[in-house]
């Protein structure tokens, strides 16, 4: 199973939900997954599955799901062994049939559910209920039972918890004679049945109702299925009129013992929870930002010059440009909100710069100097290589490829090889609208090149991935350094020391994001990467095949390589000095592949084919049956584990 979760925010959504939904996945599972929203035009082309270990449907209104989400596909993501989490609205979806406000004809949805993980989902329990508003909110009892009651921390567990209901349903177990996938049924919680109030005077069945299950969980196929009805992942803070004052203190006292609840719920999936940081970034501290430069370029930045702050740690001066936000830049879809304006401290002399035991406890921009500066006097092609050194580093960013796009009037002052470095990304981006899972001990950093016009840009995320390879085997025995290759188009992969069923078996440690712009009278390249160093998890790291490896010796050889490659590139205007490298450290030489084919009107259809190189374009060649077909790296996904192409 994958390493994505995917929270579904799409028609139906409260924004509220989905935004406390992902806030408290990205608490408990951040170190192991990638945490993302989903939209139901994303869910609908089917390519999720393989790569999703969770896929969440929040709160917010049952009926939009129902027309939007791919009932069939989610069900056969589940029964082949993936997870579901549906939450208030996501748990009357998952139901076999929803009875919902039965004696309110302006409210009553009422009628069959597609899933069908469950029996009936029954509601509301909280009375008169109102879309959109806390009018019908409530802080309910929750009665536990032993698995979530054994979770919370303390000698004498409470027998309930209050937990905030807006809505939601009780949950009936599926009849296994109608439902035969649904297996290992269990009620984890349910509500005081003396506080329950169901509007259900027209329904026997209801009334005759002894228990009222909350929080159900059970197999399906050979997935699993959490379904609650309340919303544990909002805490009191995030609600700003509660409508059940009273209730609201003790509700605020127990946030430790839901937080529990919540945590026993995720493991219960066969989720990775995450370990207790024992070294904990500090966020205000962690935002300052420290720019490390050359003297010559001291000048360069002149029209950038400001006072240092009386609590800068830099000589004298601050740097300070303006930012453009996504409107400014066409690319309204970027998510973050960006300051008018960023500051850094600014260090012009290599005696200055920061280090661990200074200023910047993760990443000690000395020594990442001292190497740099080292190797390139002592480099074969050291004439090729013009960049100067030229580093902004934070401890918490959004996203270096964010900011660096948002700071078109900095890049144009600097020489290229000007890069971002952060060791935490709240929002890292990945390629084809993925985010970057964001790790301790994982290098994180984005860098600005200039090129002339008249380049095949297309070959650029190669000419980065080769030069990252580059840069790691630099670091390495020759032993060692075999062991490093690349996935089509731009991931970087390693051998595990084992194999697996008697074949080489390898694991992703990088990945890149390469996007171009016009910049006066340049091509303007940003590229993002990403690499696993010393991080525990999620997959293998650079330090399982060399404990030697580190952060900041590794910067300094993928600079210094991408500076010689980049020129050779401007030099010849061609991929082709470049392409037999590329080929021999990649994973795919001769591999047999599967090429989905798209097919209007139809189901997609499925080639058979031979991988035989890559074209001067960038673009994935395949002998099929003969024929030469190729194969763009945009718009195009390489599962390398299954041998399947198919579009993004």
């Amino acid at each position: 199973m994958g390493l994505n979760i995917l929270v579904y925010n799409g028609p139906g959504t409260a924004p509220s939900h989905a935004r406390d939904t992902l806030r408290v996945l990205q608490t408990f599972l951040s170190q192991s997954y990638d945490i993302s929203f989903v939209d139901h035009d994303t869910l609908q082309r089917g390519q999720w599955p393989a790569s999703t270990a969770l896929l969440v449907v929040p709160g917010g209104q049952d009926v939009p799901y129902v027309r939007d989400l791919p009932a069939d596909l989610i069900r056969a993501y589940v029964r082949d062994g993936g997870r579901y989490w549906g939450i208030c609205a996501g748990a009357y979806y998952a139901a076999a049939e929803i009875v919902f406000e039965p004696d309110r004809p302006e409210y009553a949805v009422c009628g069959p559910r597609p899933l069908g993980f469950c029996g009936r989902a029954v509601g509301s329990v909280t009375p008169e209920f109102t879309y959109g508003t806390e009018a019908s909110a409530r802080i309910k009892e929750l009665v536990l039972g032993s698995e979530l009651a054994a979770a919370v921390p303390g000698d004498a567990p409470p027998p309930s918890l209050p937990v905030y209901v807006n809505g939601g349903p009780f949950l009936e177990l599926a009849d296994p004679a109608a439902h035969p996938d649904v297996t290992s049924q269990r009620v984890l919680a349910h509500y005081d049945t003396v506080a329950v109030a169901v509007a259900s005077g027209s329904d026997p069945q209801l009334q005759a109702s002894t228990t009222y299950p909350a929080i159900v969980r059970a197999q399906y196929g050979r997935g699993e299925v959490l379904l609650t009805s309340p919303h544990l992942e909002t805490a009191p803070e995030t609600v700003p009129n509660p409508a059940d004052a009273a209730q609201w203190p003790r509700f605020q006292q127990t946030q430790p013992a839901r937080d529990a609840v919540l945590g026993c719920l995720l493991r219960g999936l066969g989720l990775a929870i995450n370990e207790p940081e024992t070294d904990p970034i500090d966020r205000a501290q962690g935002s300052r930002l420290y720019l490390c430069t050359e003297p010559e370029l001291e000048s360069t930045l002149r029209p950038f010059h400001r006072p240092a702050p009386p609590s800068s740690a830099a000589p004298a001066v601050a740097i300070v440009w303006p930012l453009e936000p996504p409107s400014a830049r066409g690319d309204a879809a970027v998510p973050e909100a960006l300051p008018a304006t960023l500051a850094a401290e600014l260090f012009a002399r290599p005696s200055e710069y920061p280090t661990k035991t200074s200023l910047t406890a993760r990443f000690d921009v000395k020594q990442c100097y001292t190497h740099w500066a080292r190797r390139r006097i002592a480099h074969p092609d050291s004439q090729r290589m013009q960049w100067p050194f030229a580093l902004l580093y934070s401890e918490v960013v959004t996203s270096t490829q964010t900011v660096l796009e948002a700071s078109p009037a900095l890049l144009a002052a600097v020489p290229s090889g000007f890069a971002y470095v952060a060791e935490h990304q709240t929002q890292g981006r990945g390629r084809a609208s993925n985010t970057w899972l964001s790790q301790k001990g994982c290098l994180q950093f984005s860098i600005s090149v200039k090129l002339p016009h008249g380049l095949p840009v297309v070959n650029l995320q190669y000419l980065v991935a080769l030069s990252i390879v580059d840069g790691i085997t630099a670091l390495l025995p020759y032993e060692k350094g075999s062991r490093v290759r690349l996935k089509w188009p731009n991931d970087i992969y390693v051998r595990a020391a084992t194999d697996r069923d008697g074949a080489p078996h390898y694991e992703k440690v990088g990945g890149i994001l390469v996007q171009t712009s016009t910049l006066g009278d340049h091509f303007h390249v940003i590229s993002g990467i990403g690499l696993n160093v010393t991080n525990k998890r999620p997959t293998a790291t650079l330090a399982d095949v060399d404990p030697a490896v580190t952060q900041e010796k590794l910067l300094a050889e993928i600079l210094l390589h991408l500076d010689r490659n980049m020129a050779i590139f401007a030099r010849d205007r061609s991929f082709g000095f470049f392409r037999p490298q590329y080929e021999r450290v990649w994973l795919h030489q001769h591999q047999d592949v599967s090429y989905r084919v798209p097919v209007p009107n139809g189901p997609d259809r499925i080639a058979q084919g031979r991988i035989t190189g890559i074209d001067e374009q960038g673009h994935l060649l395949l002998d099929v049956g003969g024929n030469r077909i190729s194969v763009m790296p945009d718009g195009n996904r390489f599962d390398f584990l299954r041998g399947l192409i198919y579009p993004a």
